[in-house]
């Protein structure tokens, strides 16, 4: 069996038109599983390089590296 070595898991609900803090993990990289709705993920690489932002919802995935700073914007409908 495979075991997580540097890894979290956390279940997150953010309010359509929130948008949550800008934070980065020195030590754990996060997968991110989007159950539901939709939003916006921002992303930027350790030392300042140019940011990307990338359109989620239900079903994809995307993974946080180590030392990468991310925040995340909720932009579904309110009823989801």
């Amino acid at each position: 069996m495979l075991e997580a070595v540097r890894a979290s898991l956390v279940e997150v609900v953010l309010r359509p038109g929130l948008v949550s803090r800008p934070i980065h993990h020195r030590t754990v990289e996060e997968v991110w599983y989007f159950l539901a709705g939709s939003g916006e993920l921002w992303l930027r690489a350790p030392g300042g390089a140019p940011t990307e932002t990338r359109n989620v919802g239900a079903g994809d995935v995307a993974v946080i590296p180590i030392g990468w700073d991310f925040q995340f914007r909720a932009t579904g409908p309110a009823n989801v």
